[in-house]
């Protein structure tokens, strides 16, 4: 046989070892799909959790899960993968998103608490909850800032509500901008009561209505909704103080009961924009008795 014979021959064989070496090298990286659970803290540049947004998880351009809500600050989501990192998009209105890639060296992993810088705009402190001198009414305070330097805002809206958490210190300015006042006696229904209130702004007096909604919930859990629609305007760089006073007892179907806001363990204070945007504080916590 030839020298060129031979060679010929030794070709296929030699095509189908490095086929078969390709094929060995190969199988080992391939992983198998598991379980992998990811728990995280989100919260604000001061420290305080943010109570509304959502978490995205993805693998490159591939959603895993999509739109899973933060509650209470927190998140908690189950997923199967065979991905070794994958991308954590935490979204929540009024801030920056955030993306956080993370490695899945094992099947459970808690992330470092997750800062969101806030978008320029209206922001607002955390509640401070005090009561009048004489004690018959209760006052929820909270600062009020517009830090986009450049643009004016308009208010036209605010929304408190109580659910029912520790409580937590603000900045306290000396004179609020715009101060609430409830009656003496407020009524309260499931359907929603107009109510009227006074406004003081700039030492100026008005009245206006707002609608209160008192909510039922499962567990002997209670709602306290408050609407009230009013245009302020925040200038660029402003920031000043907002006053709700509430009065000290809720009236329902003929029968009164003290309001004692300590005992509800979460107030949050939402104000709606011009533009249609809501910001909300963050959650307020007030000591359980």
């Amino acid at each position: 046989m030839s020298r060129a014979a031979r060679w010929e021959c030794l070709v296929p064989k030699r095509r189908a070892s490095l086929m078969l070496l390709v094929t060995v090298l190969l199988w080992p990286t391939t992983v198998q799909a598991r379980q992998v659970r990811i728990s995280g803290l989100v919260q604000d540049l001061d420290g305080r959790p943010i109570v509304n947004g959502y978490v995205q998880i993805r693998a490159e351009s591939q959603i895993l899960l999509d739109r899973l809500p933060i509650i209470g600050g927190a998140f908690r989501v189950q997923f199967e993968t065979n991905r070794r990192t994958v991308t954590v998009q935490v979204d929540a209105p009024g801030f920056q998103r955030r993306l956080v890639l993370v490695e899945l060296n094992s099947d459970t992993v808690r992330l470092n608490p997750i800062r969101l810088r806030p978008l320029p705009g209206i922001r607002l402190g955390a509640l401070v909850h005090h009561r009048t001198p004489d004690s018959l009414q209760e006052v929820i305070d909270v600062t009020i800032e517009n830090t986009d330097a450049r643009r004016d805002s308009v208010l036209t809206g605010f929304r408190f509500s109580a659910t029912k958490r520790r409580e937590t210190d603000c900045f306290d300015l000396r004179t609020p901008a715009v101060v609430f006042e409830l009656p003496s006696t407020l009524s309260i229904s499931e359907a929603g009561v107009v109510v009227r209130l006074t406004v003081h702004t700039n030492g100026t007096r008005d009245e206006l209505s707002a609608v209160n909604r008192y909510t039922v919930l499962p567990c002997s859990q209670r709602r306290l909704a408050i609407a009230i629609n009013l245009d302020l305007g925040v200038k660029a760089g402003e920031r000043s103080k907002l006053r709700l006073v509430l009065p000290p007892v809720l009236e329902r179907d003929g029968g009164e009961q003290p309001l004692h806001l300590e005992s509800w363990e979460m107030v949050t204070l939402e104000v709606i924009e011009q533009n249609g945007r809501r910001t909300r504080t963050s959650e307020f916590r007030t000591n359980q008795p």
